[in-house]
């Protein structure tokens, strides 16, 4: 019979397992995507999925317009670590991992949100916000590169 203190401490090492398992295949995943290239075009391609311009021919209005090109010109400015996360972003560019990294910067770093930056990023985490943007960055990724195993590991 094994007591319970023993059974909790096999229960912590199993979890710590997992932790570690998943660490592990986060650095090969990065790592992969780090080898991937994308190009300026396709980079073009990608924020256009992940920030849409709306058209005013389409109806939209140039205010609606006016605020879509300002979000992208701040995803842009992140991405070739310009603005307000100077520093972040250095010798990323290029790869499909720079990318990733860029959308999930300007999430937590730059794109407009009401109330307290510090809170809604602490709620994004808890919520699974964050891993909606990376979901979301992957889709677009590998609907523009043609890599649709970008979707399936994750």
């Amino acid at each position: 019979s094994r007591s319970l203190e023993s059974t909790k401490i096999e229960d912590v090492r199993e979890a710590l397992k997992l932790v570690n398992q998943a660490a592990e295949m986060t650095v090969a995943d990065l790592h992969l995507l780090s080898q991937i290239k994308v190009s300026k075009v396709q980079l073009d391609k990608v924020f256009d999925l992940i920030i849409p311009i709306p058209a005013i021919e389409d109806g939209a209005s140039k205010k609606g317009v006016t605020y879509a090109e300002n979000r992208r010109d701040e995803l842009v400015d992140v991405y070739f670590d310009r603005g307000a996360t100077k520093g972040m972003m250095k010798g990323l560019q290029g790869n499909a991992f720079g990318v990733l990294q860029a959308v999930n910067t300007w999430v937590t770093h730059v794109k407009p949100l009401q109330g307290n930056r510090f809170e809604r990023n602490i709620e994004r985490t808890i919520k699974g916000g964050f891993a909606d943007v990376d979901k979301a960055t992957m889709k677009a990724l590998a609907e523009v590169l043609d890599k649709p195993e970008l979707v399936a590991a994750n």
